[in-house]
């Protein structure tokens, strides 16, 4: 069965007064924080809280946590400052019992009201939050810069008189405390964020990350034999890592392969002759343990038959400016309204990994998806290559059947013209010896 969380009723007005049989009967009820947290402990945070929550509610005004809280007090402080001597004068004697009256409402909690330890530690915490907050615009200066702002308080002295000249005391200090008690508000940090200039850009440097790899050596002591990394096949192997995990020799090592990132050696391996500080005098960087590897010593005997060493190599992650992937911008259809230039998108547009849409953005794909659309473009191409072959023998052997049909077309003509120069006879020779004849007897004149 859960235990219940103690829970405190405040039934006195003043937290000076807080009962103590109820502070009692919270602490007598156990619980894992309240036994973990000394009783003296317990019954001063009980008794602190309620002035905890009346500062809390004082800083939460001026933090300007609540706005119509923080308006009010500040028209409160402002009527307060114009006209103190007619307040003074005629309401000064009412003046402790206001207070007293403020003082009496924020501390007064009913009956049903009650508070756990956890309730405390939790007001502790936006305590702590909002005084950070309020306490940030003040620096922490040292001796040089208390001189500094001092020689230049100096420089100013001469404006501070003119402005009080010209200003009477109570509306000057008006004038400073409605600065402070305004200072967290949201109209002046806006305002303090479009008076003050932006920084100047930054160049950050790519952040690297430097590591010291250790491999250990790990060899057993066989009679005859001597010492050989030849271990049992149930214990560590020949290269583990500091966490007896598996791994190569030290000149077989290779670096973990990291995305966007790239290791690069600082330094070639050395022997760590301290063992990491666990040897006094230096050696081989040998420490001798006994068959279970315990009892280690930095000296060899009777009764040690396992040893190791240290062996360490520095490395530097940094952020690869190798770009693995190469932007490749395709063609795209251009078309010209009234001189006007459009560049027309498709929808899904993919080139080399790249995705573009409609509105023009691109999206690095994968380098994998990349290379198996080259290889279907490429088999698309070799695919429109053949086809067009094909096409083209079509039509050379269309052109050559074409070519056989009027060459048989020609020979039909000149095997039916052949009956009608045999029938005219005589008068075909003459008729084609007579043209010859002229064009001689032209020649001869």
């Amino acid at each position: 069965m859960e235990s219940e969380t103690p829970k405190v009723h405040f039934t006195d007005s003043i937290p000076g007064n807080f009962s103590q049989s109820n502070v009692d009967k919270a602490l007598s009820k156990n619980t894992p924080l309240l036994a973990s947290t000394p009783p003296s402990v317990s019954n001063a945070l009980l008794r602190a809280y309620p002035y905890l929550k009346l500062t809390l509610k004082l800083i939460s005004i001026l933090t300007w946590d609540v706005p119509k809280q923080s308006i009010l007090v500040l028209l409160i402080v402002t009527i307060n400052i114009l006209y103190y001597d007619i307040i003074i004068r005629y309401f000064g004697h009412l003046i402790p019992i206001l207070f007293l009256w403020l003082y009496s409402e924020a501390t007064t909690y009913s009956k049903d009201d009650e508070v756990t330890l956890e309730d405390i530690l939790s007001t502790l915490s936006e305590l702590s939050e909002k005084l950070s907050l309020l306490l940030s615009p003040i620096p922490s200066l040292n001796s040089t810069e208390l001189k500094r702002l001092l020689f230049t308080s100096i420089f100013i002295t001469p404006a501070y008189i003119i402005i009080a000249y010209l200003l009477t005391p109570n509306k000057l200090i008006l004038v400073i405390i409605l600065f402070l008690l305004s200072y967290h508000s949201h109209y002046s940090r806006i305002t303090r964020h479009l008076l003050t200039p932006p920084p100047p850009p930054t160049i950050q440097k790519p952040s690297t990350v430097n590591y010291t790899y250790t491999i250990y050596e790990n060899q057993r002591k066989w009679l005859g034999v001597g010492w050989t990394p030849n271990l049992l096949s149930y214990e560590r192997t020949p290269y583990t890592d500091e966490y007896l995990n598996e791994t190569t020799a030290p000149e077989e090592f290779e670096l973990p392969k990291v995305d966007g990132m790239k290791w690069i050696w600082e330094s070639d391996w050395w022997m760590d002759w301290t063992n990491d500080g666990a040897l006094v005098k230096k050696g081989e960087g040998w420490v001798y343990f006994d068959n279970y590897w315990k009892s280690g010593s930095t000296e060899d005997g009777f009764g040690k038959y396992t040893r190791r060493r240290r062996w360490c190599r520095r490395a530097k992650l940094v952020v690869d400016s190798k770009d693995n992937v190469k932007p490749a911008l395709s063609s795209r259809s251009a078309s010209f309204d009234h001189g006007e230039e459009t560049t027309k998108l498709s929808s899904s547009r993919e080139d080399d990994g790249y995705v573009s849409d409609a509105s023009g953005n691109r999206s690095v794909r994968s380098v994998r998806f990349a290379d198996e659309e080259e290889d279907e473009e490429e088999e698309e191409e070799e695919e429109e290559e053949e086809e067009g072959e094909k096409l083209e023998a079509t039509h050379e052997d269309q052109k050559h059947a074409e070519e056989d049909l009027d060459s048989l077309t020609a020979q039909e003509d000149a095997l039916g013209q052949e009956p009608q120069a045999q029938t005219t006879g005589v008068g075909n020779e003459s008729s084609m010896i007579k043209p010859t004849v002229t064009s001689s007897h032209k020649e001869s004149k």
